[in-house]
């Protein structure tokens, strides 16, 4: 069996598995660093996206800052699976600060309409 038909090309350590690309994948624990950094929570990096939707919502605040972190989270999922996409699909190499910009800007303009 060819290990390489199996195996996530972007770091070459784990299975095409949807939790290995959005949590698992050192690329994604990065990215989700760099989002718990950016909106200044604690991360704990084996969270899957369950745990990030239940610990928004039991996270203290507003509502509208629960929302936002909520759009955050789905906005930071579906930038991870469109880059998994064009790694393994297309074979794309798109840089982490990238990843992080593309969040941002999903966001801001999810949160706007």
């Amino acid at each position: 069996m060819d290990l390489s038909s199996i195996m996530y090309p972007v770091c070459d350590n784990g299975g095409k598995t949807i939790a290995h690309s959005m949590f698992g994948c050192q690329v994604a624990k990065d990215v989700w660093g760099l989002v718990a950094r950016w909106c200044d929570v604690p991360l704990s990096i084996s969270m899957s996206l369950e745990e990030w939707l239940t610990w928004v919502n039991d996270m203290k605040g507003s509502v509208l800052r629960r929302k936002r972190m909520e759009v955050i989270i789905l906005a930071t999922t579906w930038i991870l699976w469109r880059f998994r996409n064009s790694t393994v699909f297309v074979g794309e190499n798109i840089k982490k600060s990238s990843l992080f910009d593309s969040i941002v800007l999903y966001s801001f303009n999810w949160l706007k309409n």
